[in-house]
C-alpha cells in the first residue's frame, strides 16, 4: 500500500511537471511570435490600427518574458556559469552586427565610433538578461525587494542619463517582473491554473480595452512601452510619467498573470518551439530588417503604411513564416555550436557552459 502511495505520488508530481513545462513553452511559443509581429509592424506604422495592436503586445510581452526568464533563473550557481556564453558573447555578437549593418553601412558611421556599450535595436535583452542573473542572489535577500526593485523602476524615469548604455534604463524597469518570476513556484502556477478560466479571459479583455483606450486617446505615449527613454523625452512630465509607467506595470502584471491562467498546458504541435525562443528573438531581427529594406527598395513601405487591416494581416503572415524559419532545428543547433566553439575560445573552463 505504502509503495502504491508513493507511485502515485510520483506519477502526479510527473505530470505536473510535464503539464507546465508544456504550459511555459506554450506561453513562450505566444510571446516570440508577438514580438516578431511587434518589430515587424513598427518598421511600418505605430498609429490607427497597427498602433493599437503594437500597444496591446507592449503592454505585456517583454514584461511576461523577463518574467519567464526570472522563473527559469533559479539555479544561481549554473546561471553564473552560463551567464557569459548565453548572454555575453551573443550580445557582442548580434549587437556588433547590427551596428556595422545599420550604422555604419547605412548611416557611414566610422568604424572607430562603433560603441558595443550601446545596446541596439532588440539586443538589449542579452545584456539585461546577465545584469539580472548576476544581482538577484543579492536583490533577494532584501525584504521587500519587489517593492524596492519598483520604486526604482518608476523613480528611474525621471533621469536621462539611464538610457540605452548598458541597457541601464531597461534593466532597472523591467527587474521587479524577473525578481517576480524568480520568487514564482510551481505551487502558484498550479493556483492559478485552479481559478475559473473566465476571469482570465475577463482581465485580458479589460487590460486590452484598457490599453487600447489609452493609445486611442494619446493618454500613453507611444514609445512609453519601450522603457528605454526618460519621461521628458517622451513628452510627459515626472509625475505623469511615474503615474503612467505604474499603471503600465500593474495592467503587465496582469496580463502576464492571466496568460497562465487560460494557456493550454498540454503538447501541440508548435509547443517544441517554445524551446528555441532565443534564437528566433536574435535572429529574426536580421530577417526583418532585410524585409524592411527589401519594400524600401521595391517602393512598397509607404503602400504597406496606408491600410492599417492589410498591414496588420500581413504582419501576422509574414511573422508566423518567420517565426517557422527561426526555429528549425538546424538553424537552432547551428547557433548553439557556434556559441559553444566562441565559449570554448573565449572562456576558462570553470567559466564554460556545461
Amino acid at each position: 500500500m505504502v509503495f502504491v502511495f508513493f507511485e502515485s505520488e510520483i506519477r502526479s508530481c510527473y505530470v505536473i511537471m510535464k503539464n507546465r513545462s508544456d504550459l511555459i513553452d506554450n506561453y513562450k511559443v505566444m510571446l516570440i511570435f508577438l514580438v516578431v509581429l511587434g518589430h515587424l509592424m513598427e518598421w511600418y506604422s505605430v498609429a490607427s490600427l497597427p498602433g493599437v495592436f503594437r500597444a496591446i503586445i507592449y503592454s505585456f510581452h517583454m514584461p511576461a518574458f523577463v518574467f519567464l526568464s526570472g522563473f527559469f533563473s533559479k539555479n544561481v550557481e549554473k546561471n553564473m556559469e552560463i551567464a557569459w556564453e548565453r548572454c555575453i558573447l551573443p550580445y557582442l555578437v548580434f549587437n556588433t552586427i547590427w551596428i556595422f549593418l545599420v550604422q555604419v553601412l547605412e548611416h557611414s558611421m566610422k568604424i572607430w565610433q562603433i560603441n558595443v556599450f550601446v545596446a541596439n535595436y532588440a539586443f538589449w535583452y542579452l545584456l539585461s538578461l546577465f545584469f539580472w542573473r548576476v544581482l538577484t542572489p543579492y536583490f533577494a535577500r532584501l525584504r521587500f525587494a519587489l517593492l524596492i526593485l519598483a520604486a526604482f523602476a518608476l523613480y528611474v524615469g525621471c533621469f536621462p542619463e539611464f538610457n540605452r548604455f548598458l541597457s541601464a534604463s531597461r534593466t532597472i524597469v523591467y527587474f521587479p517582473f524577473f525578481l517576480l518570476g524568480y520568487y514564482t513556484t510551481e505551487k502558484h502556477i498550479q493556483k492559478i491554473r485552479r481559478i475559473p478560466r473566465i476571469w482570465g479571459w475577463f482581465m485580458l479583455l479589460v487590460c486590452f480595452g484598457i490599453t487600447a483606450l489609452c493609445n486611442i486617446y494619446g493618454i500613453f505615449p507611444v514609445k512609453s512601452y519601450e522603457n528605454m527613454l526618460c519621461y521628458h523625452d517622451i513628452g510627459v512630465n515626472n509625475l505623469q510619467g511615474i503615474i503612467m509607467r505604474l499603471i503600465q506595470m500593474i495592467i503587465a502584471v496582469v496580463l502576464l498573470l492571466a496568460w497562465l491562467n487560460v494557456l493550454p498546458d498540454k503538447k501541440l504541435r508548435i509547443t517544441g518551439i517554445g524551446k528555441e525562443t532565443v534564437t528566433i528573438y536574435l535572429l529574426s531581427c536580421f530577417i526583418l530588417y532585410g524585409i524592411r529594406k527589401l519594400t524600401d527598395e521595391l517602393h512598397m513601405t509607404s503602400v504597406l503604411a496606408a491600410n492599417g487591416v492589410r498591414l496588420v494581416l500581413l504582419s501576422i503572415l509574414v511573422s508566423l513564416v518567420v517565426v517557422y524559419v527561426c526555429s528549425r532545428k538546424k538553424i537552432c543547433a547551428g547557433y548553439r555550436k557556434f556559441f559553444g566553439c566562441l565559449g570554448a575560445v573565449f572562456l576558462k573552463k570553470n567559466e564554460k557552459m556545461s
